[in-house]
């Protein structure tokens, strides 16, 4: 009789953190603003405080559109991770429009 190795979940693999492990941490965050509801695509490191309150989804947070300007905005956190393609990007504004 014949053996084969096991087969893991898709998932398994990035969503368990093991012992060692250092987890990739967002370089991008899509935002929606509190006064116009827009959406805006823009690097973490845009973020005003995100180290003191840290950075999670559906939490409201400040930051700056453009870093050389002193205005500063405040939004609803909507996805974090890496760069995204224009492809997620375009999936994930249709789900928040309906």
């Amino acid at each position: 009789m014949q053996r084969y190795g096991s087969k893991g979940s898709i998932t398994s693999g990035t969503s368990t953190s093991r012992a060692g492990d250092k987890k990739t941490l967002p370089t991008h965050v899509i935002l929606q603003r509190e006064h116009d509801n827009q959406m805006v695509l823009l690097p973490v490191t845009h973020l005003v405080n995100s180290s003191v309150a840290g950075i999670k989804l559906n939490n409201t947070a400040t930051f700056k559109s453009d870093l050389n300007n002193r205005k500063q905005e405040r939004g609803r956190i909507i996805q974090l991770g890496e760069y995204l393609t224009h492809s997620q990007i375009s999936k994930i504004f249709h789900l928040y429009r309906k």
